[in-house]
């Protein structure tokens, strides 16, 4: 587990690092084709669940954040 550090340029990374085009990610994750790069570019703040998804989906868990940590990046639902 990282330390709250998954940025939009690191999150990028994840994905190109995973061979995913923003489309097959979001595609895969069930969301709508422009949310990759909402987030990935900081026009969308993504959910817990969304940075659960990525991490997942490119095959890096280990770099999920302890969500104690990252409280300012998450977006809580009301």
């Amino acid at each position: 587990m990282n330390n709250g550090k998954l940025s939009g340029p690191r999150l990028r990374e994840l994905r190109r690092d995973a061979g995913l085009t923003g489309r097959k990610l979001a595609d895969s994750a069930g969301w709508h084709e422009s949310k990759t790069s909402k987030i990935e570019y900081g026009k969308q703040t993504p959910s817990e669940a969304d940075l659960r998804a990525w991490c997942t989906l490119t095959d890096s868990l280990d770099e999920f954040p302890d969500p104690r940590q990252i409280h300012p990046l998450l977006r809580h639902p009301q």
